[in-house]
């Protein structure tokens, strides 16, 4: 029987690619979503993050994903990210923005601040 093995969390990178940010914009919260935040996540898994700014409100979105895909140094790109970024206000209206937004909302988990997950 093959032998079973679990994917894990990289924590630690996450943690040091949300540093990084903190250290460029005001980071409100960041939402997990995808198969981590399920607890399915495969061999090919990327880490699926909601960046919540009010530095995005005079970004356009495209200009928000380069950002954030930039800001991604060597040891964040260790790991496979897809990263979007909204302000507060979109993430409270998330409904009218996008599908996925609203199924981050409502199913991910809170990365930072962690009590967020309290909420």
């Amino acid at each position: 029987m093959p032998k079973k093995t679990s994917i894990k969390f990289p924590k630690k990178i996450v943690n040091h690619y949300i540093a990084s940010l903190q250290k460029k914009i005001k980071v409100d919260g960041v939402l997990l979503f995808g198969s981590f935040a399920w607890g399915k996540p495969t061999k090919h898994s990327d880490i699926d993050l909601v960046i919540i700014s009010p530095d995005f409100v005079k970004k356009k979105f495209d200009n928000r994903l380069d950002f954030l895909t930039q800001a991604r140094d060597e040891k964040a790109c260790q790991v496979a990210m897809d990263v979007i970024g909204y302000t507060p206000k979109e993430f409270a209206q998330a409904e009218k923005f996008s599908a996925i937004l609203t199924q981050a909302k409502n199913k991910g988990r809170w990365i930072y601040p962690l009590e967020m997950n309290n909420k």
